[in-house]
């Protein structure tokens, strides 16, 4: 679990929504720790639907077995899974965003079939955690035209939307804390921001996963200044034990893909982030 310092939370916060070169030097770095050969993956149709298929493979034997039985090409998806060990998990959702150009070009009955296989998948051990979430977001926007063809941004104030900005917050505190008097500081910190006075009380929330997917697509519609504030808020949160988890990366790294907006620098630079750009 890399740490967050303080410093570096503060910077992330005052760029977010600002591209610089901050956000172009760690994109940077991301694509080389990506190992070479997944990265040559993502160059590809099939290859990029055969790392998004390994990646929701469980590690479980039992769940497993049930996934594989599902998928065409069973043991290229294993040879791809070999790829994939002891890849940082950091760098799963990197991987899927540097797969998409390639996913667009699949064709039509390849994206429907994506994209009535990767439910199942996700749903064969009956839970869906913070990443496989994620991945549903993104690939969802994607197999649908939306990243790419939707307007990016509405007009919709903070206040239009202040229960949904309040689901959004819990969800990322709750992932984040060790227990519900962390989330509920965690959580507290990022809304004074949002909405000051008029932020709701904290309140733990169980079926996360239906409410957020049906609060983002209201949140796209917010002005644009709105998210950036929204973003900067997200910050705050997920950096207020100085701690950032994988489930913290990763939705934060999907808010910002749905909503459009610059992905804040806050991600730490991953090991192995120097390694020669081959492939």
């Amino acid at each position: 679990m890399p740490s967050i310092g303080v410093g570096h939370a503060s910077e992330a916060v005052a760029q977010a929504g600002r591209p610089d070169a901050s956000h172009i030097e760690h994109a940077q770095a991301v694509r080389l720790a990506v190992p070479g050969p997944v990265r040559a993956l993502t160059e590809s149709p099939d290859g990029a639907q055969a790392l998004i298929v390994a990646m929701l493979i469980s590690k479980d034997p039992a769940v497993q077995q049930q996934q594989l039985a599902l998928v065409p090409n069973a043991p290229g998806i294993q040879g791809v899974m070999l790829l994939l060990q002891g890849m940082d998990p950091m760098l799963r959702l990197p991987v899927l965003q540097r797969a998409f150009p390639a996913l667009r070009r699949s064709t039509v009955p390849q994206r429907k079939a994506l994209a009535k296989l990767v439910p199942a998948l996700i749903h064969a051990d009956a839970r869906v955690d913070v990443f496989e979430f994620c991945m549903a977001k993104l690939l969802e926007t994607l197999l649908n035209d939306q990243l790419s063809a939707a307007v990016p941004h509405g007009t919709v104030s903070l206040e239009s939307e202040v229960e949904d900005i309040a689901l959004l917050f819990t969800v990322a505190a709750q992932i984040g804390a060790q227990d519900q008097q962390a989330a509920r500081t965690a959580y507290d910190v990022g809304m004074s921001l949002v909405l000051a006075s008029r932020s709701p009380p904290y309140a733990p929330v169980s079926d996360w996963q239906k409410r957020l997917s049906e609060a983002l697509p209201r949140l796209e519609e917010l002005h644009p200044l709105a998210k950036k504030t929204v973003i900067e808020g997200l910050v705050r949160t997920v950096a207020n034990d100085e701690m950032l988890m994988d489930e913290e990366a990763e939705l934060l790294r999907t808010v910002c893909a749905l909503l459009h907006c610059p992905l804040p620098p806050i991600l730490p630079v991953i090991a192995g982030d120097s390694a020669p750009a081959d492939g």
